[in-house]
């Protein structure tokens, strides 16, 4: 699916026209918004001819489709019809994370490693176990 079909989908639901400048900056900060809530890394869209790969095309129209027209509607100041297609983006944004057909196929080179940052840490002392614990002084005042 291209910028251009999405973004001709969410004017005619919105009934707006907007620029494709404006379309890319939006649906680029929906992708921004599954990145951070998913831990992976989708590419942005570059331009609005060229078909975005990262996602199956269900997915684009479900989830950023109605990113994309909660941002249309954010842009217009009709806050009220926003809400709906952002209720409409967290519901998709909730089915992707949690179906079997959403974040479980994106391809492991769109996934985070977060493995270099573990550490394993030995806290057995980490406890003050005060006056009777092991090796305290219990005679001396």
């Amino acid at each position: 699916m291209t910028l251009t079909e999405l973004m001709n989908t969410s004017n005619d639901f919105t009934d707006e026209n907007i620029s494709i400048a404006m379309a890319l900056s939006f649906v680029n900060a929906g992708i921004d918004v599954i990145n951070m809530e998913c831990g992976i890394k989708l590419p942005v869209f570059k331009d609005a001819t060229t078909d975005y790969l990262a996602l199956d095309r269900s997915w684009i129209s479900g989830i950023l489709g109605n990113y994309l027209s909660y941002a249309i509607k954010m842009n217009d100041s009709s806050r009220d019809e926003a809400l709906v297609y952002k209720d409409e983006f967290l519901n998709a944004l909730t089915l992707f994370k949690n179906s079997p057909t959403g974040l479980a196929t994106v391809s492991d080179e769109y996934k985070e490693d977060y493995s270099g940052g573990i550490y394993k840490m030995d806290t057995s002392n980490a406890i003050d176990q005060g006056w009777f614990g092991p090796g305290a002084d219990r005679g001396t005042f």
